[in-house]
């Protein structure tokens, strides 16, 4: 396949839509709530999406929510963003990804599932005295940036897969003999498709007008060590994100446990073992919410 060839197929995955790009401006901005539920609510889609997910076990609230501006007050800003982008990148991540025996809405699980460990791994390293908060403080972006760049780039981690899941499909019986020899997955997929998922979701990044950083960090979260300053740091926590959430079980396809670990980037940023089995045992009660929102979803 050539760089044309998933060019095209790229034109068929939707980016983030205008309303969250515009959403998300204001969050930064910190624009009045009313301004940003008449964004918000000008996609009832989105909105339901929103109020299913705001009102799982995840985000703890002490009450359900049942219209948008009361989500807004009740969430806070920062909880909000997080909410808002899981609910929009159900619609690209969400589908079926046949090429890597992944039924519909099991990518959008592992996706998100990742983002929560992300998340929680950032925050609980900022808390810690070490290399890793050194490294978020003396960054030109600003912590709650960084927090953003870290969700985002952990929930599209494997938007290359989506890209590639229909000439890996095409192959399906090749890539199971060549896995059952032991050969490495990522070699695998380029040898197939004539790129790697993270290859291919670099791609994306660069279709969608993404800026460079996703680029990098997407590109390599298996190999995150090639990267430098917040690129590495973004990419360190994605990769330990997505290792511990297949570690765990979640959203486990062909490629399963294919990959290694890249221990000599989670040792540079201060990445410990410990914090991820911490942020593991957090997060798993939450896969049930998730795993109900694609039952919903399905359902309609």
């Amino acid at each position: 396949m050539q760089l044309s060839d998933l060019l095209e197929k790229v034109k068929s995955l939707s980016p983030l839509p205008p309303v969250v790009m515009k959403a998300l401006r204001l969050i930064r901005e910190e624009a009045p709530v009313s301004r940003l539920q008449s964004v918000i609510s000008n996609d009832p889609s989105l909105t339901a999406k929103i109020l299913r997910l705001a009102n799982s076990a995840y985000y703890g609230l002490p009450r359900r929510v049942e219209t948008l501006s009361e989500a807004i007050v009740v969430l806070g800003m920062d909880t909000l963003r997080n909410v808002l982008l899981a609910a929009a990148a159900y619609h690209t991540m969400g589908r079926a990804a046949q090429g890597y025996m992944l039924k519909e809405g099991e990518l959008w699980i592992h996706s998100v599932f990742a983002a929560y460990i992300a998340d929680n791994v950032f925050l609980k390293l900022l808390k810690r005295k070490g290399e890793f908060a050194e490294r978020v403080k003396s960054s030109h972006a600003g912590i709650s940036r960084l927090e953003e760049m870290v969700y985002l780039a952990a929930l599209l981690h494997d938007i290359g897969k989506v890209a590639l899941s229909d000439f890996m499909e095409d192959s399906l019986q090749t890539v199971k003999e060549k896995l059952a020899l032991g050969e490495n997955f990522l070699e695998v997929e380029k040898e197939v498709t004539g790129f790697s998922h993270p290859e291919a979701g670099a791609v994306v990044m660069e279709a969608w007008n993404f800026p460079d950083v996703y680029k990098e960090t997407i590109g390599a979260h298996h190999n995150p060590s090639l990267l430098k300053n917040d690129a590495l740091l973004i990419a360190a926590v994605v990769h330990a994100a997505d290792m511990t959430s297949v570690k765990g079980g979640v959203g486990t396809g062909i490629d399963g446990m294919y990959y290694e670990w890249d221990f000599g980037s989670l040792e540079e940023v201060g990445i410990s073992q410990d914090i991820l089995e911490e942020s593991l045992f957090e997060t798993m009660p939450f896969i049930e919410d998730l795993e109900e929102f694609v039952a919903m979803g399905l359902e309609r």
